[in-house]
């Protein structure tokens, strides 16, 4: 015997062999089109009879039931479910695509779909041996995959007037449908919901160096690359910025790119974004879709002295003294007593503790002097500056110099303060 069942990808039906019916009608056979849905469900109750066969229609782990659609008259003939990706915001990520398809394609061609942006949550209808009545409830769905509210029954329903009102029959603790099941043969004759959260598509990182080196001559480059949490059934597009666009923006000027984000062959979904250095600081890249959005610092220091390293964490705390480390690379000219000029570029006090002539005081936008005995390479010691914000200190010795930012958080409550003593580098 032959039964006709739709096809996933066209929705048209096909022919299938069965081995054996369950009424002297034709009967259909249960065609999957995606793999099974993930084993943690919650099941609703089934309405309706207990002939037939068995069918799971389920739609992919990153996607949600939204819809149902298939074949009634008086009775539901036929169905199966429409699925959709699901954004951070609860709104549709491009089209649509079907489960499989249970029981047959005789009767008037219906369609239940929920409104964009909105998932199945629910159903009711009538019953006896088989269903008879069918339409859905429909919620919005939440960040964390799970409903933000349950929704409203649809004002259409798909069937005939015959059988015992059942429902309403709601998935449990908030959690979506996602996949559909019972049994079919000529007719459909029960159905329940399988119901579990649901993956979104959002951003979940942001991948790029923390540390950019900028010079006058040219401007440096550096990718952000975007992730997203799951592989999008279409491109879609992210927004970045730069908080900071003195330091570093985009390609031509810009202090915003749209980057898309493309479903590759190899089922990757990560894009690059160029970021160009511009000038020495702080700036945070933050990349936006959907109302979620991921920030990730970024640090451009100026390196063009290859005769002076100057070394600094990229992050302190406000009036907690922090490690720096300046070194010569010149050591022939290191015979003689020098010293390091600490430069304050911003508008913050700061100052060096604990020197042997005590702690150095360095107003905004002055220099102080840290002295170093003849005879070595450079000098550790400790640097204090006093308000929060993207500090830039420039550290000279003789014609060389280098600047580097670090981004000062706000003053700890209870402070705990460790001096160390200025070290010395030897040859």
């Amino acid at each position: 015997m032959l039964a006709r069942c739709m096809n996933s990808s066209t929705g048209k039906p096909v022919a299938a062999i069965l081995s054996g019916a369950q009424r002297p009608a034709v009967v259909a056979l249960l065609v999957v089109s995606f793999p099974a849905a993930t084993p943690a469900l919650d099941y609703t109750s089934v309405a309706g009879g207990s002939g037939g066969t068995a069918y799971a229609l389920g739609c992919p782990a990153d996607m949600a039931l939204v819809g149902i659609k298939g074949y009634a008259g008086s009775y539901i003939h036929g169905l199966q479910g429409t699925c959709a990706q699901i954004n951070h915001d609860g709104s549709w990520v491009g089209r649509t695509v079907t489960t499989g398809f249970a029981g047959t394609s005789d009767g008037a061609a219906f369609d239940l779909t929920c409104p964009g942006g909105r998932v199945v949550s629910g159903f009711k209808g009538a019953a006896g041996l088989y269903v008879d009545r069918l339409t859905l409830r429909c919620g919005r769905l939440g960040p964390a995959g799970t409903l933000a509210a349950y929704g409203e029954h649809l004002d259409v329903t798909a069937g005939g007037t015959g059988g015992t009102s059942f429902g309403p029959t709601d998935c449990s603790n908030g959690q979506p449908a996602r996949l559909l099941r019972g049994r079919a043969g000529t007719w459909i004759d029960s159905l329940g919901l399988g119901c579990g959260p649901v993956s979104t598509l959002k951003i979940s990182a942001i991948r790029m160096p923390a540390m950019l080196q900028w010079s006058q001559q040219y401007r440096a480059t550096v990718g952000a690359r975007v992730l997203m949490s799951i592989v999008p059934t279409d491109d879609t597009t992210v927004e970045l910025t730069s908080t900071n666009t003195s330091v570093a923006r985009f390609p031509g000027d810009n202090p915003i790119w749209h980057l898309v984000v493309r479903r590759n062959g190899d089922g990757s979904s990560a894009s690059t974004a160029p970021v160009e250095a511009i000038s020495t600081g702080c700036t945070v890249i933050t990349a936006t879709y959907r109302g979620a959005s991921i920030a990730k610092d970024l640090f451009v220091y100026d390196g063009d002295d290859v005769y002076l390293e100057f070394e600094t964490p990229t992050t302190a705390i406000a009036g907690q003294p922090f490690d720096v480390s300046v070194r010569r690379r010149d050591v022939a000219t290191a015979a003689e007593r020098w010293s390091i000029a600490l430069k304050n570029l911003d508008n913050v006090g700061m100052e060096v503790p604990d020197l042997a002539t005590g702690t150095l005081p360095i107003p905004p936008g002055q220099v102080g002097a840290v002295a170093v005995p003849p005879g070595s390479t450079g000098a550790r010691f400790q640097l204090t500056i006093n308000a929060p914000g993207c500090i830039r200190v420039k550290a000279t010795v003789g014609n060389h110099s280098v600047i580097r930012p670090v981004k000062v958080g706000p003053a700890l409550q209870r402070p705990v303060t460790i001096r160390r003593p200025v070290t010395i580098i030897r040859p």
